[in-house]
């Protein structure tokens, strides 16, 4: 049991213990522990000749969420080595004091690599707008893991004002960049980012291209002809799935507004025609039958609800439907009736006859001329 206290008073003791790796590793579980009672232990801790000791004591004090330590943490920014520098910039992280901000941002500046990146990674976390012009001047950074992370902290800050900046960080030459870059502008949702993402979906990196694949599937637009450019780049794609997502989307956000009824429409029919290529057959209909009232004249239309209620074997709906054309048709209706003797030759040849006799009779009772001679 850890919280008891005289486990506690075992760890604290041991800070003071002449091994190096003994300090450390105590400072570590006081950290783990979580009690503010070994506060000045760490703080004592922070202050050991040793490295090692100092950074595993500026850890543990950032996992302690005692703003009570700030002032020490700040000093602990002035080290002399960069590990404790970093593992001091990753606590106050962690305690997002508002008077740790500008010294973070201070270390944006530092030669080492490292203790940049921990400064950033810091700030991310504190949602403060100072951040924000130092993070853009870190995103042309000479070191990789600086410029994905300046990324990562302008995502979590949310910061519009960055997403030019960002845009121009997709075409970065590591693909870790280009990925937390689309996150992050996932993370900001502004609607401009959307078509420099979509060019992303075709990157070389599979892992870049998935990634942006979600972020454009959960960005949210309030722009009807915005969803329009993420669908077709789905829907050309060949990525139907996310297809069904967008457009579902798109019809519930604007079913409501009659300026877009027509254009609601068309969103319906690459509704269906995702659902058939996915072999939701079942789903396709269901659109399809409101579809080709719709566009009754659409011949197109007609036969893609003919191969889904096929493929689903209705044939009892096939059979009602291609009656209703018939009669609505006043023109050539051979299309429709050769379907029927397909549907009649299939069940004739299963030696289903009683069924063959009574459709045929149906149609004749339903209309004399439906039934005909040929069909008898």
């Amino acid at each position: 049991n850890h919280t008891d206290p005289e486990v506690i008073k075992i760890f604290v003791d041991l800070i003071l213990d002449n091994d190096t790796e003994i300090r450390t590793l105590a400072a570590k579980v006081l950290g783990e522990i979580g009690d503010v009672s070994v506060l000045k232990s760490l703080i004592l801790a922070l202050q050991d000749k040793e490295a090692k000791v100092r950074e595993s004591a500026a850890r543990a004090l950032g996992k302690l969420g005692s703003k009570e330590v700030l002032i020490d943490l700040l000093s602990a920014l002035n080290d002399k080595e960069n590990s404790v520098i970093c593992a001091a910039a990753e606590a106050l992280g962690e305690l997002r004091a508002e008077e740790a901000v500008e010294p973070l941002i201070n270390l944006f500046s530092n030669r080492d690599p490292k203790v940049k990146e921990s400064a950033i990674v810091a700030i991310g976390k504190f949602q403060d707008k100072r951040a924000i012009d130092p993070l853009i001047n870190s995103l042309n950074d000479d070191e990789e893991r600086v410029r994905w992370y300046a990324a990562d902290s302008l995502g979590k800050i949310g910061a519009k004002k960055a997403v030019v900046h960002l845009t121009t960080l997709l075409s970065d030459e590591s693909a870790r960049v280009r990925e937390s870059t689309a996150t992050a502008l996932g993370q900001i949702g502004d609607e401009s980012a959307v078509e420099p993402l979509i060019k992303l979906l075709k990157d070389g990196d599979n892992r870049v291209a998935e990634k942006t694949a979600n972020v454009l599937s959960a960005i949210e637009c309030k722009n009807f002809e915005t969803l329009d450019i993420i669908v077709n780049a789905f829907y050309t794609g060949k990525d139907y799935k996310r297809t069904i997502g967008i457009l579902k989307k798109q019809i519930d956000n604007f079913k409501d507004l009659p300026e877009y009824s027509h254009a609601l429409w068309q969103s319906k029919l690459k509704l269906a025609r995702s659902h058939a290529l996915l072999n939701n057959c079942q789903k396709a209909i269901q659109i399809y039958e409101d579809l080709v009232i719709r566009f009754e004249n659409d011949i197109e239309i007609k036969h893609e609800l003919v191969r889904c209620l096929k493929e689903a074997k209705q044939h009892d709906k096939l059979l009602n439907i291609f009656s209703l054309w018939i009669e609505n048709l006043l023109t050539d209706n051979r299309l429709w009736w050769n379907e029927i003797y397909k549907i009649l030759e299939e069940y004739f040849e299963t030696g289903e006859f009683d069924r063959v006799r009574k459709l045929v009779d149906d149609f004749e009772k339903k209309n004399n001329y439906m039934g005909g001679p040929e069909l008898r």
